[in-house]
Parts: structure tokens; sequence; C-alpha cells
């Protein structure tokens, strides 16, 4: 990959224009424009709604999202919240912070995944920090693998 900045006195300081060249449109060209676009969505913060209160969550802090019996398990280091919230409203707020989907009901932060390990059924086993496992459906270990770089 080539990057090259080029000045352009005539663009207004808080304008930034970008140019992608490739031979053709790759999945990993449309991975990058996709990460480019986000960077203006990507969340600081999480708020999430607890029973009394608003809990304050840093995205770099949850380690993965699953869905168990119409619930969102949010996974940090530290607890675990659990929200009414469907998994991809949550991941729409996270705004293309360091997540992929691995499953119809999981996302895992790539920053706390440790290993991949196969699994029984042909699925494969996603370690993450902290002791926690969540299972990596065939459907997305493309886009997992994507992601990673392999």
């Amino acid at each position: 990959m080539k990057v090259e900045f080029i000045p352009d006195k005539q663009l207004s300081k808080d304008v930034i224009e970008l140019d992608i060249r490739a031979s053709e449109l790759t999945p990993n060209v449309q991975n990058l424009i996709s990460q480019l676009i986000n960077l203006d969505n990507r969340a600081d913060i999480i708020p999430i709604k607890e029973e009394d209160c608003v809990i304050i969550l840093k995205p770099s802090d949850i380690i993965f999202v699953d869905v168990v019996s119409n619930e969102l398990l949010i996974y940090t280091q530290n607890k675990t919240y659990q929200i009414k919230e469907r998994l991809n409203r949550f991941s729409e707020r996270l705004g293309g912070y360091d997540f992929v989907q691995v499953s119809k009901h999981a996302l895992v932060n790539l920053n706390h995944l440790i290993s991949l390990e196969n699994s029984f059924s042909g699925n494969m086993l996603a370690i993450l920090t902290d002791g926690h496992q969540t299972d990596v459906s065939r459907k997305y270990l493309s886009l997992l693998k994507q992601k990673l770089g392999i």
C-alpha cells in the first residue's frame, strides 16, 4: 500500500479529501473504505441504561457482546451488563470501532481477541481476554479473517 500526502490550499482547513486507487474494488478495498467512513462515527463512550442509572462505557473496555434470551449481555473486564437492545442497533452505536460480528448473536472486540481455535461443529472458538470465549460461526469466519488480515 502506498500512502501519499498532497497539500491542497484550495481546501478549507476542516476538509479532508481522499482518493483511493486500486485495479479493482476488492473486499480489502471495500473494508478500507468502510473503516475510513466509520472514523467519523466512532464512539468515544457508549451510554447504557441499567435499572435506575446510566452507565458510561468506553468501547475499548468491552470484550464482547452476546445475545441471550432477547437481552444483550455486554462483557467488560470488570462486569457484565444486561440491557434490552438489539445487537445490530448496539453495533451501530459502536460506530465502526474494532468490533466484528462473529455469529448471529455475538460481536467481538478485536483488541481482546487472543486466539481462534477449532471447535466441534466445524465452527471456530474465539478465545478472549479474561478467559471469555464465544463461538465464531462459519458464516462470519471470512469477515473475521478479513478484519484480521489473514
